[in-house]
């Protein structure tokens, strides 16, 4: 007998909602952070290198969050509020440029 969490359907659900999902919030995380460090005084570059590694370690314990999850499609749907939130929050503190 197949379980809940043994079908295709939630299975294809938890692995494609993780690595995207997971993805998505590990680049607005790097992002943000970026942009944060960068204001706070840190050079540009440094803060994104530092940024970038740190999105790293963040993807792969979404990795295996998404994967002990009870109930995938709830932890999909905070992985895309909260990817989306930190995608705009980041686009919303990064600096501008002024048009030639």
């Amino acid at each position: 007998m197949l379980r809940l969490a043994d079908r295709p359907a939630t299975l294809a659900l938890r692995i494609a909602g993780t690595i995207l999902g997971g993805y998505a919030l590990a680049a607005g995380g790097a992002g943000l952070g970026a942009v944060l460090m960068a204001r706070a005084g840190m050079a540009g570059s440094e803060a994104a290198l530092l940024a970038t590694m740190c999105a790293f370690i963040a993807y792969l314990a979404i990795l295996v969050a998404g994967f002990a999850a009870r109930r995938p499609l709830r932890f999909v749907a905070a992985l895309a509020v909260l990817a989306g939130g930190a995608i705009v929050l980041a686009d919303a503190l990064a600096p501008t440029t002024a048009a030639a």
